[in-house]
């Protein structure tokens, strides 16, 4: 799956702490900085996944809102988790009121 996973979380007083999956590369953001640039094998092989990933999201009824190359983090064997919640909503199935 290319999302990453969150194992628990834990909350004191003034923070909330997340257990997440440790993601070996970082986030594709540095990679493309530290290579320069990307392939453009190397550019669809993260395209691919990323969009595998938005496409579970979606059917699971939530909306990511900031896909970012720093929201985007690389696994060993390049495998591509997408992560950062944090503006991330449930999609609604209501239609919207019309406009008069």
């Amino acid at each position: 799956m290319n999302i990453v996973r969150l194992y628990t979380s834990i909350e004191d007083e003034r923070y909330i702490y997340l257990i997440l999956e440790y993601v070996k590369q970082g986030n594709l953001f540095f990679i493309i900085r530290k290579k320069g640039m990307l392939t453009e094998a190397e550019a669809f092989y993260f395209f691919i996944q990323t969009v595998a990933g938005i496409y579970f999201l979606h059917k699971h009824g939530f909306i990511h809102r900031d896909l970012k190359p720093e929201n985007l983090l690389v696994a060993q064997d390049n495998v591509l988790k997408i992560c950062d919640f944090g503006w991330c909503v449930e999609a609604t199935t209501e239609p919207h009121a019309p406009r008069e």
